[in-house]
């Protein structure tokens, strides 16, 4: 009987998997989002929280770009198996178009604090430059 052999990066290279859809759906949601709070006729209080969540959620996301990034460090740096093509390889990856969309939506979104802007477009940037 063979033993099936098991890599880490294998390992890696599902959960990244897993993740970049998961990433994909979020970005994809906080895009509709955006789009329906321009729309929307709220009081400044509330239209001030949703974008604080907005904010929150970035900031999340980001996250996992930056656990990505390092798990991809540690399988190219580490002999964890043979070595793979990975998520951040801008060409193949629909994350980073989502993600430009998402920062071209955030430059023409009406922030209520100019602030939350700034950040949006910040950590957007910080994403988009792990692609590259």
């Amino acid at each position: 009987m063979k033993k099936k052999h098991i890599y880490i990066s294998d390992f890696f290279a599902k959960s990244e998997t897993n993740y970049q859809k998961s990433m994909q759906s979020f970005i994809s949601f906080i895009c509709e989002f955006l789009h329906e709070l321009s729309q929307a006729d709220l009081h400044p209080h509330e239209k001030k929280s949703a974008e604080q969540m907005i904010i929150m959620s970035l900031v999340l996301l980001e996250k996992i770009h930056m656990h990505l990034f390092y798990l991809k460090f540690l399988c190219q740096n580490a002999a964890v198996g043979p070595k793979k093509k990975h998520l951040f390889h801008k060409k193949e990856r629909s994350a980073y178009q989502s993600l430009k969309e998402l920062k071209h939506i955030i430059i023409h979104y009406h922030f209520h604090k100019k602030e939350y802007e700034k950040q949006a477009e910040r950590i957007v940037s910080q994403m988009l430059d792990y692609y590259h």
